[in-house]
């Protein structure tokens, strides 16, 4: 039996034993928070990522709402994880994580794309707007004492910023020009925040 046949089995058991409608709805939605986030970071995972930029996009068609979109990649994680191993890596992008809470707003997107990448959505913002947090947060990690099981590291981060220009019409376009800018800040020399030009 696979985990998901498993994980259905013991839902449809569960949900059958379950008193009201109330618990019901809290189970859906606690299961769709787990379906959703990155278990490490507890930040939103790429599925729902992907979900999200859809509908901005969408909205943008439709109404010319601006929005941005950042990519950041941990400057030589795999030397921190050859180095110190891999738990000290996890303690790492858990950190990056919660500095990344500290930098945005409320209403900004926060996900783990995959690996030491982040992705950071800033709904109705232009490129200028989010340069500010994203500039600032390059800087609290660049600055940030890093220490697990008392071994200290330094860590930097390099980004890449975009946004929903005119002539991006799909998620694919803009996550791909947010990562032509992330390519160019590790060319640059890394810990550096990288526009797209249009």
């Amino acid at each position: 039996m696979t985990f998901l046949t498993f994980a259905m089995v013991a839902s449809a058991f569960y949900l059958k034993y379950m008193k009201s409608e109330e618990k019901i709805i809290q189970y859906y939605k606690r299961l769709e928070q787990l379906v959703n986030t990155d278990a490490l970071t507890t930040l939103w995972n790429r599925r729902a990522m992907n979900e999200h930029l859809s509908i901005l996009v969408n909205n943008h068609n439709k109404y010319q709402t601006d929005f941005s979109v950042t990519i950041l990649d941990i400057d030589f994680f795999k030397k921190v994880n050859d180095t110190y191993g891999h738990q000290y890596g996890d303690y790492v992008l858990k950190t990056v994580a919660e500095l990344m809470k500290q930098s945005f707003r409320k209403t900004d997107l926060l996900y783990r794309y995959g690996g030491e990448e982040l992705i950071m959505i800033m709904p109705e913002t232009n490129i200028e707007g989010a340069l500010i947090p994203v500039q600032r947060l390059r800087r609290m990690v660049e600055e940030y004492d890093f220490e697990y099981n008392g071994v200290k590291a330094k860590v930097t981060v390099s980004i890449g910023l975009t946004m929903n220009y005119q002539n991006l019409s799909s998620s694919a376009e803009i996550l791909k020009t947010a990562d032509e800018a992330l390519y160019r800040a590790k060319e640059g020399g890394r810990n550096r925040v990288v526009l797209h030009e249009q």
